[in-house]
């Protein structure tokens, strides 16, 4: 499913020039974009509190 969607957005000249940046701005590098989620008030997301952090914990913590 994601090769034919690749497929769909390299093969759409305008879907690849309006995704792309989007895509290299928000994911390709990570340092970068959770420098701009923390300056625009956002946190690192409800698995790194509460109950959600124990779950995730529990289950990395068995990996060891």
């Amino acid at each position: 499913m994601i090769r034919k969607i690749k497929n769909i957005i390299n093969n759409n000249e305008f879907l690849r020039k309006l995704i792309v940046p989007i895509y290299k701005n928000y994911f390709f590098n990570s340092a970068k974009y959770w420098d701009k989620r923390y300056k625009e008030g956002g946190d690192s997301g409800s698995g790194s509190y509460g109950r959600l952090a124990k779950f995730k914990a529990r289950i990395i913590n068995d990996f060891t």
